[in-house]
């Protein structure tokens, strides 16, 4: 058991930097959106106010949970 437990730790500790890296990548998009909100509000309003720009918003928002429920899927080691 103990030893199940040591491997186990070291598996974690390898994918350590996976799970960071899918974590700042999972936030980078949402803190340039809100950097980019504070900065100049009327450089986003295209997307808020047109057909077009609310479907690129939904498009890209389902592609964004995919992309993260897939590296969420990488970077899980199963012992």
């Amino acid at each position: 058991i103990r030893a199940r437990f040591l491997f186990q730790a070291k598996v974690k500790a390898m994918t350590g930097e996976a799970r960071i890296s899918a974590t700042i990548l999972g936030g980078l998009p949402l803190m340039v959106l809100c950097a980019l909100a504070v900065i100049n509000p009327g450089y986003l309003a295209p997307l808020r106010e047109h057909q077009f720009g609310r479907m690129i918003l939904l498009v890209s928002g389902v592609m964004y949970l995919i992309a993260i429920v897939l590296m969420r899927d990488l970077s899980r080691v199963e012992v």
